[in-house]
């Protein structure tokens, strides 16, 4: 800090910043006090000394140089006591203020340095101090009008002014008592007035330096809530996105635990689902090492009456108990040894529990209200995703019986035509000829093994690829190509692919589209013969035009046809 920032009156030194705001400016003021009175001192004694051209007494001289160093010192000095510094002060007023009234009487400036005497005792130490200083100046200045008028002290009659009139040493004694009164309560009822607005200011900064410390501490927490809610919407958005990723009940399961632990930050997660009877909640799914534990062990629990979750499983409603130790429902695990709150939110499908969302913290209160709530609607998210997890697989259990039926089916109807149009259907390009083949079992036997891709065998020029015919993951055929080079690109494989995939199609229709002729030939046929033998009169040439029809019509070369008597059996 500078020198004449330190000596400014606006600066308030550091060991009365803890004080009063009406100490601060009583020490505003006698600063600037000090300041005038050195400056209006050292002033004086310059003009003085100049209009005498410098003619002083070395005595006299000393003693003003030890008074303007003294004042120098106090202005200076600001580390002393403010009342040691205000008294030294009122005293070198009232001195000089009782010389001149000593020194010239009613002609001097003691009566007005007497008043400003009363105006600083006033402001530096209040109504009380400055009242006694009001006495004592008066009754100083009575006391010199009283000597200076009837000389009553001869040692000091020398410094008594000329004598003047009684009535006005009495006027000036009773205008320094008004005067000093009216300066008086003006002081005391500013500084009175000063002290009750400054303490109203100070009380309303506390009451705003309150509302806004509890406003801010509003806003703290409301900026923490909000970031806890979006935390936890943060939360729900990937717990559903894991969810909807999953199609597996248990894999389920186990990634919500597992996602809700890690975004919670919870002891323990676990879900239990009842069993068949409903008789026991058999956990599913459970967080951490302790939960693989009691998955290997099939642990469970009775509905409805051991642990948390037997409640919520069979109430359908949820419980949070914030200190275990005193909840008489907890089921105290041994795996869990440090679990202090445990909560149980059901998992709801149309009104039925199917399962229980159990939530375990190492800490005593830990769930918030916006912790059931979120943590509901996980649950809630998860019935919903069980249920279509059990429908989605239902849904595959029946496209694959339905897929094996089609292959079955597939199977059996190519095999059944193929038996009955007793037909080799083989055939070979070569030579730009295309003629019947005799399979290779061998060949047809290793597609098969196969199933899923064609089977290339290279030769030292050549190549060979051998394609499935498929139909609904049934193979039923062959195709195999020969090529003049070793390799075989990718681009021709696919396109024999996509050309074997719709020769399937085609052979496929042009298969239902004969079984429709052969079954309708044979409707036609059997229509016929029943024509026939409707027109037939007697049994005799019924039985011949039924063997007749029957040979002609199935190309065979026999054909018996007879009855047989009552009580008999044929062979």
């Amino acid at each position: 800090m500078s020198f004449l920032h330190s000596i400014n009156p606006e600066t308030i030194p550091d060991h009365l910043r803890d004080r009063d705001d009406l100490h601060l400016q009583r020490e505003v003021v006698l600063q600037k006090a000090w300041m005038a009175t050195f400056f209006a001192g050292l002033s004086a004694y310059l003009v003085w000394g100049y209009s005498i051209s410098w003619n002083i007494d070395p005595g006299l001289q000393a003693l003003i140089w030890a008074g303007l160093a003294g004042a120098l010192f106090f202005t200076v000095n600001r580390r002393l006591s403010f009342q040691f510094r205000a008294i030294v002060l009122i005293a070198i007023l009232a001195t000089f203020s009782l010389s001149e009234l000593l020194s010239r009487g009613l002609q001097g400036t003691g009566a007005l340095f007497l008043l400003s005497v009363i105006g600083l005792a006033t402001a530096f130490f209040g109504l009380r101090t400055g009242a006694i200083i009001l006495l004592i100046a008066g009754v100083a200045t009575g006391t010199a009008g009283w000597g200076a008028f009837i000389a009553a002290i001869p040692w000091l009659s020398q410094w008594f002014a000329p004598r003047t009139d009684l009535a006005a040493w009495v006027s000036l004694v009773f205008s320094l008592f008004l005067c000093g009164y009216y300066l008086l309560i003006s002081i005391h009822q500013f500084s009175w007035e000063f002290s009750r607005v400054i303490q109203e200011l100070r009380h309303s900064a506390q009451l705003m330096e309150q509302a806004r410390n509890q406003s801010e501490r509003q806003f703290r927490l409301r900026l923490e809530e909000m970031a806890h809610k979006n935390a936890l919407l943060e939360a729900i958005g990937l717990v559903a996105t894991k969810i909807v990723s999953e199609t597996e009940p248990s894999s389920l399961l186990q990634t919500a635990v597992d996602t809700i632990q890690k975004q919670f930050l919870f002891y323990y997660v676990a879900i239990f689902l009842p069993d068949e009877t409903r008789e026991y909640a058999v956990l599913h799914a459970g967080s951490g090492e302790a939960g693989k534990i009691m998955l290997e062990r099939h642990h469970s629990l009775k509905i409805g009456e051991v642990g948390i979750v037997g409640y919520v499983m069979s109430k359908g409603e949820p419980r949070i108990s914030g200190n275990v130790e005193e909840d008489p429902a907890h089921y105290k695990n041994p795996y869990l040894p440090n679990t202090c709150s445990e909560m149980g939110i059901p998992m709801k499908m149309n009104g039925q529990v199917i399962g229980v969302l159990d939530v375990q913290s190492d800490h005593e209160n830990a769930f918030s209200a916006d912790d059931v709530e979120i943590l509901q609607t996980i649950a809630d998210q998860l019935a919903g995703a069980l249920e279509k997890s059990r429908i989605f697989t239902q849904m595959r259990q029946t496209l694959e019986e339905v897929q094996e039926r089609t292959r079955q089916s597939t199977r059996q109807s190519w095999q059944q035509h193929l038996r009955n149009s007793n037909r080799r259907f083989a055939f070979r390009y070569h030579n730009a000829r295309v003629e019947p083949f005799q399979a290779n079992p061998g060949e047809f036997t290793r597609v098969l093994w196969k199933k899923d891709a064609p089977t290339s065998t290279a030769h030292e020029d050549a190549s060979q690829l051998a394609l499935p015919i498929k139909l609904r993951g049934q193979v039923i055929g062959l195709v195999q190509v020969k090529f003049g080079t070793r390799q075989v690109s990718p681009e021709m494989v696919n396109l024999l692919e996509q050309a074997v995939e719709r020769m399937a199609l085609s052979l496929d229709n042009v298969r239902l589209v004969e079984e429709i002729q052969a079954r309708a030939e044979r409707e036609r046929m059997v229509g016929e013969i029943a024509s026939k033998v409707r027109s037939a009169t007697d049994i005799e040439s019924i039985l011949k035009i039924t063997a007749s029809e029957l040979g002609n019509s199935l190309g065979v070369s026999e054909v018996l046809v007879q009855l047989t008597p009552g009580g008999n059996r044929s062979t």
